[in-house]
């Protein structure tokens, strides 16, 4: 069952508004026919978002389990309210991952090993002037230091 009918609106999850009728910023989605009650068909979509609709909207041979086409547009205002929580999110999102590299930086930095504790934990550096002397004058190395 296709609709080609008139503008109409009805009770929506989420902030959308049912129409027939084409709008640049609508897109169709097909929906089932879940139930009647008090003169209104309830329609789901397979995302379990529902809508309902007059029956006289409705062609005379649909029951439950038939298949409708319907145009759905967001309201404006709900369409805002999503992207500002989006963007929100995202922002929210980069200033974490920000945070997270600032802290991968500061761990690596803190591995490298201070220069004033180099020489008391490790021990003297090789090409380190008073290591050398100090190896000349124990007749351990050569005095051809040319630093």
């Amino acid at each position: 069952v296709v609709f080609s009918g008139g503008e109409v609106s009805g009770d929506v999850s989420q902030g959308a508004e049912m129409s027939m009728t084409q709008h640049s910023r609508s897109s169709h989605v097909e929906m089932t026919i879940g139930s009647f009650s008090k003169g209104r068909a309830i329609l789901v979509d397979e995302n379990m978002r529902t809508c309902v609709l007059p029956l006289h909207i409705l062609p005379l041979d649909a029951e439950v389990g038939s298949i409708v086409e319907v145009s759905v547009k967001l309201n404006k205002r709900k369409q805002l309210q999503k992207m500002a929580t989006l963007k929100k999110s995202i922002e929210e999102i980069e200033k974490y991952t920000s945070s997270c590299m600032d802290g991968v930086r500061e761990s690596r930095s803190s591995i490298l090993i201070p220069e004033s504790k180099s020489k008391e934990e490790i021990g003297p550096d090789k090409n380190d002037d008073d290591f050398v002397s100090q190896n000349a004058v124990l007749g351990k190395g050569t005095m051809n230091n040319t630093k």
